[in-house]
C-alpha cells in the first residue's frame, strides 16, 4: 500500500537507514571489544608499604648511664636515668649534637662527675643543643659544654649540683632555664653568650656570672631574668644586664667587675649593694636603674664609668635626663 504522505516516508526512511548502521557497528566491533576493561593480568606482588623504625624515630634513645656521644645526630632520654660514681652521665665528643632530655632528668649520685660533659680536644667542639628536662644532684657540674661554642641550653631545671648549674662555652644561648641551689655559679656563661629569661637562685657563688678569656671581645647580653637570694652577686661580668630582677643576692645585686658593660633598666632590692663596680680601670655604663632597700646602693670604683644621675630625694621626680637611676 503506497503512502501519500511523503514526510512520513521521509521518516521510515530514516528509521530504517539507523536501524542497518546500528547492526553494521554491532557486527565489526562486539561488545566485549566496545566496553573493553583494559589489561586484567596482575602487575606482580604488591610492595611493603610500611615505615622502618628510622624513618618512624630517627633520633637515637639513651636508656641508661654512663653513655658517650661520639657520632653526631639526635639523642632523646626514654626515661629518668640515674649516674654512676665516678663517671660523667653523658659525655659529648663530636659536633653537632642535640640532647632532648624529653621531660626525663639526668639524677646524680656522690661521688658521680658533670650530668652532661663534652670532651674538648685542642680546639672546642660546637653547636650542641640540649633542652626539656631536669638535671640534678651530679658531684661536678649539672652541663658543663664550656668546650663547645656555639650551642643553645633551653628549657632546663638544674639544681643541688656539686660545682656549677650550667657552665657555658663562647658565642651560645641560655634561654628559660631554672637554675638553683647548685654548690658554684648557677649559670657561667662564656664570651658572646646570651642568658635570657632565667632564674637563678639560692646558689652559693653568683646566680649568673659572664666570663671572658684575655682574648674575649664579643660582648654578652643577660636579659629578662630574675636572679636572688645567692650567696654571691645576683649577676656578675661586665655584659649588656638589661631589665633584669635582683633582689637579695648577698653581696651585690649586680657586680660589673671588668669593662665595657652596660646596667640599664635593672631593678635592684635588698642585696648587699645594689650595684658594684670593681677596678680602678673599670669603664661602665648604669643609667636607668631602680634601687630599692639595698644595704649600700652603689658602690663605684674606677675613673671611667659613666653613670645617669642619682635621683634619691622623695617626691616627685623632676630631673629630665632619660638616663637617670633611682635609688631610695
Amino acid at each position: 500500500m503506497k503512502s501519500t504522505n511523503a514526510a512520513f516516508d521521509v521518516g521510515i526512511h530514516r528509521a530504517l537507514m539507523f536501524c542497518a548502521a546500528v547492526v553494521l557497528l554491532f557486527t565489526l566491533n562486539p561488545p566485549h571489544s566496545i566496553f573493553a576493561q583494559g589489561q586484567l593480568t596482575p602487575p606482580g606482588a604488591p610492595a611493603p608499604t610500611m615505615k622502618t623504625l628510622v624513618e618512624i624515630e630517627p633520633r637515637t634513645p639513651i636508656s641508661s648511664l654512663p653513655y658517650n656521644i661520639s657520632v653526631s645526630g639526635s639523642y632523646y632520654l626514654t626515661t629518668n636515668l640515674t649516674g654512676q660514681a665516678g663517671t660523667n652521665g653523658i659525655t659529648v665528643s663530636t659536633d653537632n649534637v642535640t640532647i632532648d632530655l624529653n621531660g626525663f632528668a639526668l639524677i646524680g649520685v656522690p661521688g658521680s662527675l658533670d650530668g652532661i660533659s663534652v670532651l674538648a680536644p685542642l680546639t672546642n667542639h660546637r653547636n650542641l643543643a640540649v633542652h626539656d628536662g631536669s638535671i640534678c644532684h651530679w658531684g661536678g657540674d649539672g652541663v658543663d659544654i664550656s668546650g663547645a661554642d656555639n650551642s643553645q641550653i633551653e628549657r632546663l631545671r638544674v639544681s643541688q649540683n656539686g660545682a656549677h648549674g650550667l657552665f657555658i662555652g663562647a658565642e651560645s644561648l641560655v634561654a628559660n632555664c631554672t637554675v638553683q641551689s647548685n654548690s658554684s655559679s648557677g649559670i657561667r656563661a662564656g664570651a658572646g653568650t646570651v642568658v635570657n629569661s632565667c632564674t637563678a637562685s639560692a646558689n652559693l657563688t653568683a646566680g649568673i656570672e659572664n666570663y671572658r678569656f684575655n682574648n674575649d671581645v664579643t660582648a654578652s647580653l643577660i636579659k629578662g631574668c630574675s636572679v636572688h637570694d645567692n650567696l654571691g652577686a645576683g649577676i656578675q661580668g661586665s655584659a649588656v644586664v638589661m631589665d633584669n630582677v635582683c633582689a637579695g643576692n648577698t653581696s651585690a645585686g649586680i657586680f660589673m667587675n671588668g669593662s665595657g658593660g652596660r646596667a640599664e633598666g635593672n631593678y635592684l632590692r635588698q642585696n648587699g649593694t645594689g650595684i658594684s663596680t670593681g677596678g680602678s680601670s673599670s669603664t661602665n655604663v648604669l643609667v636607668r636603674n631602680t634601687l630599692v632597700f639595698n644595704t649600700n646602693a652603689f658602690s663605684i670604683s674606677g675613673v671611667g664609668n659613666i653613670v645617669g644621675p642619682i635621683i634619691n630625694a622623695a617626691g616627685v621626680a623632676t630631673n629630665i635626663n632619660p638616663n637617670a637611676n633611682y635609688s631610695f
